[in-house]
């Protein structure tokens, strides 16, 4: 890896608003349970070490055959049921038998899209191979397999926060909400590190505690998160025209909507959700009625419930 690069989801599509719509709990802090795997796969920074689940195509070639709907089925059936087995740890902790069939589909999904999934794993042996195999061919499943929280890797943190210090240094508008970029990017890397999409020799060419923010590596990062007006980046807008919501709506947003969320979704940090709220302006009406509707049930009428 020579430089790490901010997947193409960054803003558009940060999951946040279908994970604030489908996940806010309106019967109050006890009922829901951990938030589904798209909070991994959703708005994660992307260290461009993993494979795409789609391989780009040359346009002047017809491209292969979308896999038969029957192969997937029996692929993902396999697939579901290794990923749900108590065994091995740490290919796929976040799957037990009450979330294999929702696997299941998410797989099937994703093989129906990928020319030459099923032909993937012919001849693979165990479950250990087949999950090995899974993490090698498609980072969407790769990602579903990481629980929530993650496990923890200290040179993510380190990583984190000299990386959100730099880009601290280059975009004013990123220093009211520099702890919460620095949780996502945490969040990003320790997830990647789970999923097997980010190797200990990738981990250890990412800036460091001591490395100066003008560094070729860090420089990239930093560069590919602010963006420009060619060349948008998940800070772009905030960089740009400053933050969507302002930090009195969005702390007041934030405090109403954590009793409402599952235990371990990661909007309940408060600095993640500060941070969020001031990145996507695709949710300040949401947010807005949010700040203004302490209780949980009125909650659900801001995000189309």
């Amino acid at each position: 890896m020579t430089r790490a690069r901010v997947t193409a989801v960054a803003v558009a599509s940060l999951g946040a608003m279908g994970m604030l719509a489908t996940a806010c709990d309106t019967g109050g802090p006890s009922g829901g349970g951990a938030g589904a795997p798209l909070d991994a796969g959703g708005f994660v920074f992307d260290f461009g070490s993993g494979p795409d689940d789609a391989g780009e195509l040359d346009a002047a070639v017809p491209p292969p055959p979308l896999p038969d709907p029957a192969a997937c089925a029996a692929t993902c059936e396999t697939l579901s049921a290794c990923a749900a087995a108590d065994a091995p740890d740490g290919l796929c902790d976040a799957i037990d038998a009450r979330e294999r069939e929702a696997f299941a589909g998410l797989c099937a999904q994703v093989c129906g899209a990928a020319p030459g999934f099923p032909e993937a794993f012919a001849g693979v042996g165990d479950c250990p191979a087949q999950l090995e195999r899974m993490r090698a061919v498609s980072s969407t499943l790769a990602y579903a397999c990481v629980p929530s929280p993650p496990p923890e890797t200290p040179a993510c943190a380190v990583f984190a926060d000299r990386t959100a210090a730099c880009t601290g240094e280059a975009c004013d508008d990123v220093v009211p909400v520099q702890a919460g970029l620095a949780y996502w990017l945490r969040l990003s890397c320790d997830q990647s590190v789970a999923a097997g999409q980010l190797a200990v020799d990738d981990l250890a060419r990412l800036p460091g505690e001591q490395t100066p923010c003008d560094d070729p590596v860090a420089q990239s990062i930093v560069g590919g998160l602010v963006g420009d007006a060619t060349r948008q980046g998940t800070l772009t807008h905030l960089c740009t025209f400053g933050p969507a919501l302002d930090e009195g709506t969005c702390a007041a947003a934030c405090e109403h909507l954590r009793p409402c969320l599952p235990a371990r979704n990661p909007l309940r940090v408060e600095s993640y959700c500060r941070f969020v709220c001031a990145l996507d302006d695709s949710l300040r009406d949401p947010l807005t009625c949010a700040a203004a509707a302490p209780e949980c049930a009125p909650l659900s009428t801001c995000f189309g419930g």
